[in-house]
């Protein structure tokens, strides 16, 4: 839900519980930024573990903790899953502000959200 923002409290839980996850599966985070309509990471990973698969376990696990912890935000969404659906993957390198800007923008109008 766009109202729903990456700031305050829940931005610095974000920041710990990431880090957290990438040890406890034995994965290298190499950045970490917390915007409020976005959070932004790299990876290293094992040569056999697809991509794919950690964005969707990061996903549920901070889904299911930031559920957990605020609740002010399970009332607005009652799916659980706390991200919008859609991620943007690159091999080796960070997106550039357009880049994320216009993922963004594709991901809102696929869900019915008007963009401006």
């Amino acid at each position: 839900l766009p109202e729903h923002r990456l700031e305050g409290d829940l931005a610095e839980k974000l920041a710990a519980w990431l880090p957290q996850l990438c040890v406890a599966f034995a994965w290298r985070l190499e950045h970490l930024s917390i915007q409020p309509g976005f959070i932004q990471w790299m990876v290293s990973l094992p040569a056999e573990t697809a991509p794919e698969r950690v964005v969707h376990m990061l996903e549920t696990h901070l889904s299911e903790r930031v559920i957990e912890e605020f609740t002010r935000l399970k009332r607005d969404n009652p799916s659980g899953q706390f991200f919008a659906p859609g991620f943007l993957i690159m091999n080796g390198s960070l997106p550039t502000d357009a880049q994320v800007t216009e993922f963004i923008k594709h991901t809102r109008t696929r869900q019915g959200i008007p963009t401006s």
